[in-house]
């Protein structure tokens, strides 16, 4: 699962290189919303950072979405700048869990 706040830079760890099947590749992010119907996929291209490939990949992502639950599947790519799925030329990766909250509108009175 990642956990990332709402339109902020919040850094992910993921592990992707180790089953990557392309040399250097780029990543692509697809986000889907587990519970709107009417939510349109985000594609999320972020850079990578990490300077031990082999152990880890580290990236920053800042997505301006509503909080909430979704998935992301991750797939690797050819191209730096791939817009959608049907750009990855490698394999598709990962899927997990995507909680994206968020630091506005918090009601610390309330209780559930």
């Amino acid at each position: 699962m990642i956990y990332i706040l709402r339109d902020t830079p919040t850094v992910v760890i993921a592990t992707l290189a180790q089953v990557a099947t392309l040399n250097a590749p780029y990543y692509l992010f697809k986000i889907v919303s587990n519970f709107n119907e009417d939510f349109d996929p985000v594609y999320v291209t972020p850079t990578e950072e990490s300077i031990h490939l082999e152990r880890y990949n580290k990236f920053t992502f800042n997505i301006d979405i509503p909080k909430g639950e979704y998935t992301y599947f991750a797939y690797e790519c050819l191209a730096a700048n791939p817009t959608d799925e049907n750009d990855a030329e490698g394999d598709f990766l990962q899927t997990d869990l995507l909680v994206v909250g968020s630091t506005d509108d918090v009601n610390t009175d309330t209780y559930l």
